[in-house]
């Protein structure tokens, strides 16, 4: 079996990929990644991962927005892997962005 190991890097870059269009409906950002609804139980409601991939040296990172029903939060980082662990603990939760615009 011949197997290339060559020495691009790029070949282990992440490339996430975006929910469907069921989930980032009408004027959805193309950066916007995914959205999860936490439920009105939590403090943070809504998570918003943005699609961009910031590289850090060896790692690569995605940023998060946590927000609240009445639109204040803060916003984070997460490492690439840690990113897809967390969308996939949470597939069930996803919502779409005219819910996550609430006034």
């Amino acid at each position: 079996m011949n197997v290339n190991r060559g020495s691009d890097l790029r070949s282990n870059r992440y490339a996430p990929r975006r929910c469907g269009a069921r989930w980032l409906d009408g004027d959805c950002p193309r950066e916007v990644l995914a959205i999860i609804d936490h439920g009105t139980n939590e403090l943070e409601r809504f998570d918003v991962i943005y699609a961009e991939v910031l590289e850090n040296g060896r790692d690569q990172w995605l940023t998060y927005f946590s927000l609240n029903e009445h639109g204040a939060g803060y916003h984070g980082e997460l490492k690439a892997h840690q990113v897809a662990a967390y969308r996939y603990r949470f597939k069930h939760r996803y919502t779409t962005w005219s819910v996550c615009r609430m006034p």
